[in-house]
């Protein structure tokens, strides 16, 4: 081997040495996310100082079938608040709630959609941040008693893990509609088909057309809504099927991007998920098979607004489906 033959060969060496580093440490920081999310759940739990601790791991019994709580779910409650940005302090409400859960072993990601009308379980905290009592109410409502942002999100994910018979969720992340935007223009835009004649808002979302939404857009096809939530909420399913699918292309094209939009919206959003749980996620979610669903029952009416009864058997069924592992 020549002298210069010697020479190449260390440069080559010292590169891919460089370059395993570089790749190492990206595998540990991703690595660190996803140990960050599992510890979450206790954190959680001492954040919300309740006295009922998230959901029982033990075998539990249904229909003669047994199941267990199955550990490889990371479950993340996504959180849409019915106001601009972090800084209109006026009443604000959770206006779409959607719960996450990320099956690490058979990748398999699940989207639970529930209605802001659902009637539930929520806390009650007086104007000194004192707690009152627990009452049944829209669940849209659990986001009001929060001394902040922080605590609203962490009162709403009380609220849900309490409606999905003590779920356990491992964090939060809550976004402002100004933040909504940004996300779409991220992705190139998501392209839907309008379920519904909307034709009053924009003269091409007649039903059945298929459009392309950006993000000057995105809020109005979004907010719409006539006498009910429902038709709304169908549309908001349709939508984040389109949107999976456009953020795992722009991912693949810019492995970067999880990463810098999460610092990018920051400022309309409200989270206990660092960026090195944004890597992980991102990561395991642009390789998931992606499937919705949503809470069955029955729309209602309390004298003065819209509510959602769910139907408790079909809800349990669907919390042990999505959940739980049949054990015999």
């Amino acid at each position: 081997m020549t002298a210069k033959t010697r020479k190449a060969v260390k440069v080559i060496s010292i590169v891919l040495a460089v370059i395993l580093v570089i790749t190492g440490g990206i595998f540990g920081f991703i690595k660190l996310g996803e140990v960050r999310l599992r510890e979450q759940l206790s954190l959680m739990d001492d954040q919300l100082s309740s006295e009922d601790a998230y959901g029982d791991s033990g075998e539990i019994y249904h229909n003669g079938q047994s199941y267990v709580y199955n550990e490889n779910l990371i479950n993340i409650l996504c959180v849409g608040v019915d106001k601009d940005n972090k800084a209109n302090k006026n009443y604000r409400q959770a206006d779409a709630l959607y719960l996450m859960s990320l099956d690490t072993e058979t990748n398999n990601l699940n989207i639970l959609a529930i209605s802001r009308n659902t009637l539930a379980d929520i806390d009650v905290y007086d104007m000194n941040n004192e707690f009152l009592d627990t009452d049944r109410a829209q669940i849209c409502l659990s986001f009001v008693y929060g001394k902040d942002d922080e605590h609203s999100s962490m009162l709403t994910s009380k609220a849900v893990s309490k409606l999905l018979y003590d779920l356990p969720i491992n964090s939060y992340y809550t976004i402002f509609m100004d933040g909504i935007p940004q996300i779409i223009d991220s992705v190139g835009g998501v392209k839907v088909t309008v379920p519904e004649d909307m034709t009053d808002s924009e003269a091409a979302w007649s039903k059945g057309n298929t459009v392309v939404l950006n993000g000057s857009k995105v809020l109005q096809y979004l907010r719409y809504r006539k006498e009910s939530n429902e038709p709304r909420m169908n549309r908001h399913i349709g939508f984040i099927k389109s949107f999976m699918s456009s953020a795992k292309s722009a991912f693949a094209n810019d492995l970067s991007l999880p990463v810098d939009l999460y610092k990018k919206v920051a400022k309309n959003s409200v989270t206990n998920i660092d960026v090195s749980q944004v890597a992980y996620l991102a990561t395991e979610i642009s390789k998931a098979n992606v499937n919705l669903y949503s809470v069955k029952g029955q729309v209602g009416f309390d004298g003065t607004y819209e509510t959602f009864e769910a139907d408790e058997e079909a809800l349990y069924e669907t919390v042990l489906n999505l959940f739980y592992i049949k054990t015999n």
